[in-house]
């Protein structure tokens, strides 16, 4: 897949977000725009997506944004590997879902696991469809030490609310991390669900303030905003 020449400075930042909160991250376009911020979206379900999702999608890839595969079925790869077999799981969950993109005009360059479960023998079969795959880094050290000119990014999560209304935690915190990249020049990939104001949402999600906040602050300490397949290449 050719990939969009990134300009050589840096760090570079990837921006993600899952599932299918389409309406959230619609609503959320003045707030990339005004950070200059081109982000990926990685979905799931296709074929069987509203129309007036897909025209949303259409207008966020009309603004530059990215959207990826995120399984047919959004289940856990590794125990549905296990359950049907690798082949089987491939065929039923990616290439059913770029398939189905396929049919609405979209080719995802980039995947993302649910759940994040992953393993090696995943990553190999599903790495020869896309540009980039991604996971999750557990800790901020790994997310500082996977090697990033390989196809497998490892994001860390940037959702402040949890399904129940809970704190997951701050925008503070997701700051404090980029800040500490951008000391050794390190590039960096973040990952949430929604994004929504009010507590009580009923999913994962970042709040539109705080969203604002980690991606100005991106742009202050120097990050380079780049799509999730772009990144590889890109990061450094």
């Amino acid at each position: 897949m050719t990939q969009t020449a990134i300009s050589p400075t840096g760090p570079y930042l990837a921006v993600t977000f899952d599932d299918h909160y389409i309406d959230d991250w619609f609503d959320a376009a003045d707030i990339f725009r005004a950070h200059g911020a081109r982000v990926t979206f990685y979905a799931y379900g296709f074929p069987h997506v509203p129309q007036k999702a897909i025209t949303k999608f259409y207008g966020l890839i009309g603004q530059g944004h990215e959207i990826g595969c995120h399984t047919s079925s959004h289940i856990n790869a590794v125990e549905t590997a296990e359950k049907i077999g690798l082949e089987n799981y491939v065929k039923s969950e990616i290439v059913e879902c770029i398939n189905g993109m396929r049919i609405f005009g979209f080719t995802p360059p980039s995947f993302s696991y649910p759940y994040s479960k992953r393993s090696a023998e995943l990553d190999a079969a599903i790495i020869p469809y896309f540009t980039t795959i991604r996971a999750r880094a557990d800790t901020f050290a790994e997310a500082m030490t996977w090697e990033q000119t390989k196809p497998l990014i490892k994001s860390r999560n940037a959702d402040l609310v949890r399904a129940d209304g809970a704190t997951l935690r701050t925008a503070d915190d997701v700051v404090h991390e980029l800040r500490l990249a951008a000391q050794g020049q390190r590039s960096m990939a973040i990952d949430a669900h929604g994004i929504s104001d009010k507590d009580d949402a009923g999913y994962h999600h970042i709040t539109r303030r705080g969203l604002d906040y980690i991606l100005w602050n991106a742009r202050r300490l120097g990050f380079v905003f780049v799509t999730a397949s772009e990144f590889i290449g890109a990061a450094r």
